[in-house]
C-alpha cells in the first residue's frame, strides 16, 4: 500500500534510513483504520496530492488491537 498519491516521489535516502531504523529497533506500523490519506492539498486533477501524514509505531509490548 502507498502512503502517497501525486506529486514527485519521496527521497529514497530518507524513506530507506527510516525503514532501517524501524527495523533497528524492532517496531512496526499499526494498522490503519479509516482513510489511507490524512492530508490533501486541496487541489485538483494532476494538481492534487494527498498523503498519509500521521503513522503509529510499536514495539513488541504493545497490546494487539
Amino acid at each position: 500500500m502507498t502512503t502517497k498519491g501525486g506529486g514527485g516521489a519521496p527521497n529514497q535516502v530518507s524513506c530507506n534510513e527510516f525503514l532501517d531504523w524501524i527495523n533497528t529497533n524492532d517496531l512496526s506500523c499499526m494498522p490503519i483504520i479509516g482513510s489511507c490519506y490524512t492530508w490533501c492539498n486541496g487541489r485538483r486533477g494532476l494538481h492534487r496530492i494527498h498523503n498519509r501524514l500521521d503513522r503509529a509505531l510499536c514495539n513488541g509490548v504493545c497490546p494487539d488491537e
